[in-house]
């Protein structure tokens, strides 16, 4: 991926946006700028389920479990605070 695209996508602000290109960047095993990414968007929505779970999986990819177990659990505890405000929209 080129500096120019890099840019592109960083500058997306609604993290719908950047799920696939983060999917993608895992799939790849592009853990570093995968988690720069998340991290950048959890700033904008701490908590976020969907995000935590993704740095939770690079994080574990970069061989950091114990991170790992700790955003996924963060994550769990979110949607389980958030489900049932979510069901009632």
């Amino acid at each position: 991926m080129g500096a120019g695209a890099w840019r592109d996508i960083v500058a997306m602000d609604d993290y719908r946006t950047i799920l696939p290109v983060i999917d993608r960047l895992l799939a790849w095993r592009e853990n570093e700028r995968a988690s720069e990414l998340l991290e950048k968007y959890l700033r904008r929505n701490p908590g976020h389920p969907e995000l935590l779970r993704r740095l939770g999986r690079a994080r574990l990819a970069q061989g950091r479990p114990r991170e790992a177990a700790a955003l996924l659990e963060q994550a769990v505890r979110h949607d389980r605070i958030m489900g049932p405000l979510r069901s009632e929209v």
